[in-house]
């Protein structure tokens, strides 16, 4: 196993030699004992647990300055001639923060040593932000959904949060006025696009921006979501700035959340987690139904016979979580490694209590209507419902009689009495045939996810290098109350992150960053293609052929066919570039910025891959006669099939200035300013298209072909301002802090893309009124998932 490990790390070190970011520093003053600055001290700041060392010399006012650290415990010692070596340990370093720590020098020889002890936590004298940390210790023992770590998010200050879940999958409730175009935070680590619904100081949950070892993991198409979201074993520490008042930090105006991985030490350590659930350890509820139906012996879950009206149930969970973690020296000193993995294998089973057709019913449509749509829909495999107990008392029975059939009680609610293609309701004629049923349904779903991370640190004298990744295959069932309506999804999520930080003297220090984040599914490859053959079919209660109503009660109209905006494939691909230089000059200390960031959306998608097809009742789908249509996307060009595969692009360019000036030993100014200008969105093969208002406005206007969507803007310029004074009455004990900014929100591509709905390359489908027809439809199953829809009439295409 250690061979494997070993070998492992070896392969991605050799891909990507370079080390993960770290923005944590610790900076001060050094002064004797009556207050005066002790120029020329030699401060060295160790690591204790991989011994490495970071040295830098004071300048003419006692100010020292130390960056790029790793979150954790320090040792300081400071050497000056005339003084006692000061050794202070236990120095505490919050993942990216400036963190003050003063020193005072007492007479004597070099040789002579003190040695202290740090605070365990300071007060922030540094800078006017305002932040709280996560730490391993606090995301290992405090209770997370999923085990997913931003869902502690909601606990650093200036941060409104909703905890709140509900319904049979327990899903995540959006905060209100959020984008709910996807996102949430329902499958943990696993989420695909993990939107915690936490607000900023009243900022939008969209305005949140994400990152991992000092780069971007966003998604593209939502604002303020997460495409990785790292496992427990692998975090070290979470930071979440919610005002901030740095140049450093921008893109978004919202919570900045800042992710550090755990690293490898001197010392191997490790962890292991395993989670066991099933639902052989849940009790059934006591509900047994309401009162005013009859009460019946019940065949219920897992072929238990109860006395009830309905049958109770019990959480149908079977949970196996798996995971660990393992760390340690390759070389002593030079070379770490880090890998951590987490497993989860789970199965749901939701049950609802619906209205469904009987056995009878479709082989009494086999045998009046061969051939038809609903005969091949009734003859496709996977077409019966998954029923637990069948022949339920439905709290409303429909217009018909009732009967006793194979599964029960059920209801006669007419027959096909007219020609093929006509709608059924002008006149009921009973056949004494059950057509429908109450049943109790299952629709089971699994989950199958694996996290991998993997990282890598080297240091060799002024250079540290590393690499970051995570790799995030998923597999997630989704099935529905009918098999041949299961619908897959299994995207892979990655992202990789390297920096190389080089040390040019006491005082110049120069970052360099690079990461690769992905999102992809592909749904062509994932889904059956015989479902995707299929249309969407609804019957409803309408019925407009006059007579009584055959629709069922309470809204229970039966469906057919997964939604009809799928196949799709989804690729979002972001690359970024940042070079951070660092300079201290005196008692000011000051940082260069470059952020580049390349995203490209590479997907396929349709408003309406598939046609949509309603019915007055099932009778109606019996009989080939729908009342509407929602056609499939088309080219309007041609009429057939669009291509609907655009490559959206755009690309970031960012810079900023900061000044950290420490203007006296317990005062500090932070100044900054920032620049941002994103490219308007574009597409590689020019297909764009916008509407062009006329003479008149919009009622002369035309659409055609553009270069871009909107202007472009180049005025974000962010200045920033902050400061920190610690008055000395107060002995350190007390900090007044304060600042102002300007920041600019990212404008996130689900705002934009739907124009790849835009003429002349496609249209969306239109609702289209089925007429009736006394010609019997023709039928024909095609193995192309998406085709050319033709134009609608009194029967469907199947």
């Amino acid at each position: 196993m250690r061979c494997k490990i070993l070998a492992l790390l070896a392969l991605s070190f050799c891909a990507a030699s370079t080390h993960a970011q770290f923005g944590a520093s610790i900076q001060g003053t050094v002064v004797d004992k009556s207050g005066g600055a002790v120029a020329g001290a030699t401060v060295t700041v160790t690591n204790p647990d991989t011994g490495i060392s970071k040295t830098t010399v004071t300048g003419d006012t006692g100010f020292y300055r130390v960056s790029a650290l790793v979150p954790g415990k320090y040792t300081i010692t400071v050497e000056a001639a005339g003084f006692k070596k000061e050794l202070t340990n236990g120095v505490f370093v919050s993942a990216e923060e400036l963190t003050g720590h003063d020193i005072v020098l007492q007479p004597g020889a070099v040789s002579e040593s003190v040695t202290v002890s740090g605070d365990a936590i300071t007060l922030n004298s540094e800078n006017a932000n305002v932040a709280g940390s996560i730490t391993a210790q606090d995301i290992q023992r405090l209770p997370e959904i999923g085990r997913d770590p931003y869902e502690l998010l909601r606990l650093a200050p200036g941060v409104l949060g909703d905890n709140a879940r509900g319904g049979a999958t327990n899903n995540a409730t959006f905060l209100p006025g959020t984008e709910q175009l996807g996102g949430a935070s329902n499958t943990g680590i696993f989420q695909t696009e993990n939107q915690p619904q936490i607000s900023a100081n009243g900022q939008r949950v969209s305005s949140n921006n994400y990152e991992i070892d000092g780069v971007s993991v966003n998604s593209l198409g939502l604002g303020g979501a997460a495409v990785v979201t790292p496992s427990q074993e692998s975090v070290k520490e979470v930071k979440v700035i919610t005002s901030t008042y740095s140049a450093e930090d921008g893109r978004n105006s919202g919570a900045q959340i800042k992710v550090i991985s755990q690293n490898g030490t001197n010392q191997f350590h490790g962890s292991g987690v395993l989670v066991f659930d099933d639902k052989g350890l849940n009790a059934f509820n006591k509900f047994f139904g309401p009162t005013n139906i009859p009460a019946s012996l019940l065949t219920c879950q897992d072929n238990v016979k109860v006395f009830a009206s309905r049958c109770p149930q019990r959480v149908d969970t079977k949970q196996r979580l798996f995971g660990g973690s393992l760390g340690g020296p390759v070389l002593k000193d030079k070379l770490f490694f880090f890998f951590s993995y987490e497993g989860l294998r789970r199965n749901d089973t939701t049950f609802t209590n619906e209205w469904i057709e009987t056995p009878e019913f479709r082989a009494y449509v086999h045998q009046v209507r061969p051939g038809s749509l609903a005969d091949r829909l009734f003859s496709l495999p996977g077409v019966i419902p998954r029923v637990v107990t069948g022949g339920l008392t439905p709290p409303s029975p429909p217009n018909g009689n009732a009967v006793q059939g194979q599964l029960g009680l059920s209801y006669d609610i007419g027959s096909i009495n007219v020609s093929q293609g006509q709608k059924v309701g002008a006149t009921q004629t009973f056949d004494g045939i059950p057509d429908v049923t109450f049943a109790n349904v299952a629709s089971p779903t699994t989950k199958s996810g694996n996290q991998y991370h993997t990282r890598v640190d080297y240091n060799r004298g002024n250079d540290q290098f590393a690499y970051s990744g995570y790799f995030v295959p998923l597999n997630n069932f989704g099935g529905g109350p009918r098999p041949f309506m299961d619908q897959p999804f299994q995207p892979k999520n990655s992202a990789s992150m390297a920096t190389w930080i080089h040390i040019f003297s006491t005082s110049l220090l120069n970052e360099a960053r690079f990461s690769f984040t992905r999102f992809h599914d592909d749904e062509f490859n994932n889904l059956d293609r015989a479902s995707l053959a299929v249309p969407k079919l609804d019957t409803n209660g309408f019925n407009f052929a006059g007579g009584p109503p055959l629709g069922l009660p309470g809204g229970g109209g039966l469906q057919y066919g997964i939604d009809p905006n799928v196949p799709k494939i989804l690729v979002e691909n972001t690359y970024e570039v940042r070079d951070t230089v660092s300079k201290q000059l005196g008692n000011k200390f000051l940082k260069f910025g470059t952020q580049i960031i390349h995203e490209q959306d590479n997907s396929l998608r349709r408003q309406t891959a598939r046609p949509e097809y309603a019915f007055d009742n099932i009778l109606s789908l019996g009989n080939d006669a729908p009342f509407f249509e929602n056609a499939a996307d088309i080219d309007p060009l041609t009429g057939g099939t669009p291509n609907s595969r655009f490559y959206f692009r755009d690309t970031a360019y960012n810079f900023f200035v900061q000044n950290d000036w420490k203007f006296r030993k317990n005062l500090t100014f932070n100044l900054g300013l920032r620049y941002e200008y994103t490219t308007p969105i574009s597409e590689k093969n020019g297909h764009l298209s916008n509407y062009i208002p006329g003479p008149n406005g919009i009622i002369d206007g035309h659409v055609a072909k553009v270069s871009q969507l909107y202007d472009p803007n180049k005025k974000n310029f962010a200045p920033r301002l902050g400061f920190a004074w610690s008055p000395t009455r107060f002995n350190n004990k007390a900090v007044v802090r304060g600042g102002w900014g300007v920041s600019y929100d990212r404008d996130f591509f689900n705002l934009f893309t739907n124009s790849r709905f835009n003429p002349p390359f496609a249209t969306g489908g239109i609702g289209i009124p089925a007429g009736e027809s006394s010609m019997p439809l023709p039928v024909r199953v095609t193995p192309s998932p998406i085709r050319p829809i033709p134009p609608c009439r009194a029967g469907l295409i199947l």
